[in-house]
């Protein structure tokens, strides 16, 4: 496949050019400022279409950056034969895409082509521009390559049936997003608070388990209390009765003393009758008094004790049955303090019955999701491992161009050399040698994705950044590739290898 020729008009920078290519090493030498950048993304354009229309920035958006500014009508054409068939490719382009005027033509059979689904560079390299940008179409600002769906597609003889693999990156994308966006470890993941919140209903619900025990404790404390309350309403009962029989103690105790002092006054009576006076009245008088002192002594000294008792424990009693009414009080104001607070616990239980089932669900979502991830990066892995082997002796072969430096290449592409016995990242490479094994590693890609019609090549000044002896090893490297390749290479130098 190459391009015969290039028409652009009002482009950019560029307006009226007309340029025809030959089928090896096209090299075009211009100073800085004509425009070659934009000429090669004219190429790109023809082929994919601007990108970056929905950027605000005009440098971004490259259907504002390459409009003209008088604002008149640009495009150009593009004439690309294949092994089948040769198409001229014409564009104008409007303010927006809906206005572009876009024509494509067959020329063998001087037919419009309607029917083209995509754009024509999909049609003809069977890739999509971001991958066109990794392969076939270099810039001295990007070197690097990478992977993409087409890329692996075209890698593993699978353009016939891509669906697959061409959804390798998004599929792979929309997981890993759903993967972070579930995760249960990040902090911004669903099931990350979901457990917190989880946690945080399990606490109340730990608190109210706590907070009914206290409550049946006190509950047993109120039971006791009211036993002891009755007790003691008793033992004032009790003490009332005590006090009854005592004062009737003494009652039946004065009804005998009384006898006793009736036999004493018979006994003076018999003693006067005897005419014994004196004697008789002597001993009347004498244990009348005694039998009344004796009497009023022991009675109301037994009397005064036992009542003083019966006092100060009915006040005893008294007291407690106080403190313990008090404290049946507080106690069961406080057990109605806790049921207030456990008024909610119904609602936090089913709660944190419906999140511990809807975090059971989500996780198992979270993990079949990620066991998905990890067996599509495996199958991919492995179909890759098919295709990493030729990539690299096609690589290793494009090297030995330039130096005996030994790189080596993993499945997604990534470049590592090794330096004193350990592998190192292609990042730590200078300028010059990291464009020469990303261009190295292009090559390679496109050697093995177009086993049969090679694409051509675009190169935007991609050896700047070169030494002269590194040069004369491009030149040599630039011959070998146009044995196979139609290369188109842009440059404000002009070398020795160049014609």
């Amino acid at each position: 496949m190459r391009i015969i020729s290039c028409k652009i008009y009002n482009f950019g920078r560029l307006s009226d050019i007309e340029m025809d290519f030959n089928e090896s090493v096209n090299t075009i030498v211009r100073e800085n400022g004509w425009g070659k950048s934009t000429f090669s993304a004219f190429i790109r354009i023809m082929l994919y279409g601007f990108s970056g229309e929905r950027a605000r920035n005009d440098t971004d958006n490259e259907r504002k950056r390459y409009r003209p500014w008088n604002h008149g009508l640009y495009g150009g054409s593009i004439r690309i034969s294949t092994s089948r068939n040769e198409y001229v490719v014409k564009k104008i382009f409007g303010e927006k895409e809906k206005d572009d005027e876009i024509q494509i033509i067959n020329i063998h059979t001087g037919k419009m082509i309607e029917n083209i689904q995509g754009s024509m560079g999909k049609y003809l390299l069977e890739i999509d521009e971001e991958s066109y940008k990794r392969t076939a179409f270099i810039t001295s600002a990007d070197t690097t390559t990478g992977e993409s769906d087409d890329i692996n597609a075209k890698l593993g003889n699978l353009v016939d049936d891509t669906k697959d693999v061409n959804r390798y990156e998004d599929i792979c994308r929309l997981l890993q997003d759903y993967l972070n966006k579930m995760s249960p470890v990040r902090k911004t993941g669903y099931l990350y608070k979901m457990k917190k919140e989880k946690m945080s209903l399990e606490k109340e619900l730990l608190a109210g388990y706590e907070i009914e025990k206290k409550i049946n404790d006190i509950g047993e404390n109120i039971i006791r209390l009211r036993k002891e309350d009755r007790e003691l309403l008793n033992r004032l009962e009790s003490m009332k009765q005590e006090k009854i029989n005592a004062d009737n103690n003494i009652k039946s105790s004065g009804y005998g003393d009384i006898i006793k002092i009736f036999v004493l006054i018979i006994s003076a009576a018999v003693c006067i009758y005897l005419k014994q006076y004196i004697p008789g009245i002597a001993c009347l008088c004498i244990s009348f008094i005694l039998q009344i002192i004796n009497f009023n002594k022991n009675k109301n000294k037994d009397y005064v004790s036992k009542t003083e008792e019966l006092d100060n424990e009915r006040d005893a009693v008294n007291e407690r049955l106080q403190k313990v009414r008090a404290d049946m009080i507080y106690a069961q104001t406080e057990i109605n303090e806790l049921r207030k607070e456990l008024s909610g616990i119904d609602e936090v239980s089913r709660r944190f019955d419906d999140m511990k089932k809807e975090y059971e669900k989500y996780f198992k979502e979270y993990q079949i999701a990620e066991k998905t991830r990890n067996y599509i990066i495996k199958a991919k892995e492995n179909l890759s491992s098919g295709y990493v082997v030729p990539v690299l002796k096609s690589f290793k072969k494009y090297l030995k161009y330039f130096d005996s430096m030994n790189f080596q290449i993993d499945i997604n592409m990534n470049i590592n050399f090794e330096e004193s016995g350990m592998l190192r990242d292609a990042a730590f490479l200078s300028e010059g040698y990291r464009d020469i094994v990303n261009i190295c590693l292009r090559m390679a890609l496109i050697d093995v994705m177009y086993e049969g019609e090679a694409p051509f090549i675009v190169m935007d000044d991609v050896f700047v950044h070169l030494d002269d002896e590194k040069i004369k090893e491009a030149g040599r490297f630039m011959e070998r590739l146009s044995e196979k390749y139609q290369l188109l290479y842009f440059t404000a130098r002009k070398n020795e290898w160049m014609n």
